[in-house]
């Protein structure tokens, strides 16, 4: 008996050595560590270890550390060192779960980022009995262009490109509630006067070039950090974040009207071409999409009845 059970150990271990030497055949960037002697095995654990500027170290938490602030994007390096982490692979292998993957942007070549992937075989190794991982990392750049583009346009108004409405209440809840009602932040719905006019007279053709002209000044006009949506056929919304005062907020709205009926004016020839914008504060007027927007719309009417080509502040209605 004890003969045979020797027999199945030396066919347990010989398998292992197969399926190391397959890995390491079918993929490149294959690293090899034992968990837990916290120790890397193998040629490549060498070869990363200059990478590293380690000379020729072989501490996997060591190396780990490394990795992290030399080759890791910043945005993921806490998490990349929580799920490679001793504890946290012990902790996956005794729970019965023997492999992960994991995806983020690091610089491979220690030049250019780029999205990478990492799978990672956790195992008893037959030989020793300890905690082993056999990873290996692919590039998956070209995949995440593919899936960003993908998501970039269910989230982009395939006119102008500006954020869909669904999109843009989103991303402003999400801010709005982010921000805890601190600070000032300002709400401009904008509404194109007689657009029906531009589509009727002109085409609906030529509208649409005019919404695109619009949509660009408009993001030309606002920070990279605010949001710009398109939320109707030609009404638009924009959450300007981080104002010091109503001063700006006000100046803002009366140099948008000026230079949108310039825009406007020019490129329909129709003087009366213009644009009617609505105002509204947060945290004073509402710290929701829901209840800004109800306050910006009720302004932008009140401006439309005002005589358009002008702005309307909620707070002095």
């Amino acid at each position: 008996q004890a003969f045979r059970k020797q027999e199945v150990q030396k066919k347990q271990i010989a398998q292992e050595k197969m399926l190391r030497e397959i890995s390491f055949g079918l993929f490149n960037n294959v690293l090899e560590a034992d968990i837990s002697e916290n120790r890397v095995l193998g040629e490549n654990a060498r070869k990363l270890s200059d990478l590293l500027g380690l000379n020729n170290s072989d501490n996997y938490e060591e190396i780990i550390e490394a990795v992290v602030s030399k080759l890791v994007r910043e945005e993921f390096r806490e998490e990349y060192k929580n799920r490679f982490s001793r504890e946290a692979i012990l902790k996956l292998y005794h729970s019965g779960q023997n492999s992960f993957e994991y995806e983020f942007i690091e610089r491979s070549d220690g030049i250019s980022y780029a999205w990478v992937q990492t799978a990672v075989c956790i195992y008893r190794s037959f030989d020793t009995g300890t905690i082993r991982i056999i990873s290996h990392v692919k590039n998956i750049q070209q995949k995440k262009e593919k899936e960003l583009a993908i998501l970039q346009k269910a989230q982009r108004d395939s006119l102008t490109n500006l954020y869909n409405k669904i999109v843009t209440k989103e991303l402003i809840d999400e801010f709005l509630i982010s921000t805890g009602g601190q600070g000032m932040h300002a709400v401009y719905l904008i509404d194109i006067d007689n657009f029906k006019f531009i589509n009727d007279h002109f085409g609906h053709a030529f509208g649409d070039a005019v919404l695109s002209r619009v949509a660009e000044k408009l993001n030309r006009s606002f920070r990279a950090s605010d949001i710009v949506g398109r939320i109707g056929g030609d009404e638009f919304l924009v959450l300007a974040k981080n104002v010091e005062n109503r001063s700006i907020v006000l100046r803002k709205a009366e140099e948008t009207c000026k230079h949108m009926h310039n825009l406007l004016k020019g490129i329909s020839g129709n003087a009366s071409a213009a644009i009617s914008i609505g105002v509204c504060i947060v945290p004073d007027d509402g710290t929701v999409f829901d209840e800004v927007y109800v306050k910006a719309d009720a302004a932008l009417y009140a401006a439309k009845k005002k005589g358009k080509n002008t702005f309307v502040l909620y707070e002095t209605l």
